[in-house]
């Protein structure tokens, strides 16, 4: 085959994923709504169970459902039929997924679930299987043929369950009103991670905090922005709280009366601030559209700093976390 003929050749394998994965959108079942609730509404754990390639499906929605805080396993058949039944317990579901639902590694699991009285879900194309017959809410999907030359290796069916497991978890994630505060905790590495980290974990504090009192004179303030680094001191009233700032900027700007001034007479008042809870990326796309290097962060609902981040200590904490 020529580049060209290989590269056709995956369009078109992509593209009967693409439509068959269309045509379940366009039939979805009708018990998909409350397959969704009884999912959210479960007190014990989800249980995927799949051989072959269905099960390494089961693995990967197995993981999506924990994310969402829908704590969740992966069963293998055959484990299960060497004792591993036992990891099912009486609240939990059994989300079966298999193309043909006559895998002969599940059918022990079904009964097990069966004597048991535990409520089953599956995903599978055949009405008349063992697997739906058997099945508490069966998810039918619609049949399809696999991709490639020998219509055997599978490839649409896996996608359909994939697609249709990931809808489900989308929907049960919206059901249980999961915020992206709990989904950074359940992330706390990698990109993801790194969407969720506050300047709370980032931020400078206590000693190494630019600050001077409204009344200091201008050669405290000096030393305490050459000696903190930052190029920036926060100014304080007798409350201690943040008044104002003073830059680099501001002192080129005031230069030739620099020395005669007290802090309040140089600061910029009302400063740009942030409380702790505030995303680092939010943080972070505030001072480059504000033009800025450093933000000081309050404790929430006061004027009172906690700390101060700068620009360099968000792209660091950011790419460490990536």
């Amino acid at each position: 085959m020529t580049d060209k003929e290989i590269i056709e050749s995956a369009r078109k394998t992509l593209l009967v994923s693409y439509e068959a994965i269309k045509k379940q959108s366009q039939n979805l079942p009708e018990n998909f709504p409350e397959v969704a609730r009884i999912i959210s509404e479960n007190k014990g754990k989800i249980v995927f169970c799949g051989v072959g390639k269905s099960g390494h499906i089961c693995r990967k929605l197995s993981s999506t459902f924990s994310s969402i805080g829908s704590p969740s396993v992966f069963l293998h058949p055959t484990d299960a039929n060497h004792g591993d039944l036992g990891l099912i317990q009486k609240k939990d579901l059994v989300l079966f997924i298999s193309k043909s639902g006559n895998s002969k590694e599940i059918k022990n699991v079904i009964l097990f679930t069966l004597k048991e009285k535990i409520k089953t879900i599956a995903i599978c194309s055949d009405k008349d299987s063992f697997l739906v017959k058997n099945s508490t809410y069966p998810l039918l999907t619609v049949k399809v043929k696999e991709a490639g030359p020998l219509e055997l290796v599978p490839t649409t069916s896996t996608s359909i369950g994939l697609a249709l497991g990931d809808a489900l978890a989308i929907e049960v994630m919206k059901l249980n009103k999961i915020s992206g505060e709990t989904f950074g905790r359940n992330h706390p590495s990698g990109n993801i991670g790194a969407k969720f980290i506050k300047v709370e974990k980032l931020m400078r504090t206590k000693n190494d905090l630019p600050l001077v009192l409204e009344t200091d004179d201008m050669k405290k303030t000096l030393l305490e922005i050459t000696i903190k680094g930052l190029g920036v001191a926060g100014v304080l009233n007798k409350k201690k709280e943040l008044v104002g700032i003073i830059t680099d900027g501001d002192l080129r700007r005031n230069f030739s009366s620099i020395l005669k001034n007290k802090a309040r007479q140089t600061m910029t008042k009302n400063p740009i601030t942030v409380n702790e809870n505030t995303l680092a990326a939010e943080a972070l796309s505030l001072m480059n559209r504000k033009g800025i290097t450093s933000l000081f962060i309050n404790k929430k609902h006061t004027q009172k700093p906690k700390g101060i981040i700068h620009i360099h200590d968000c792209i660091k904490g950011l790419k460490n976390a990536d």
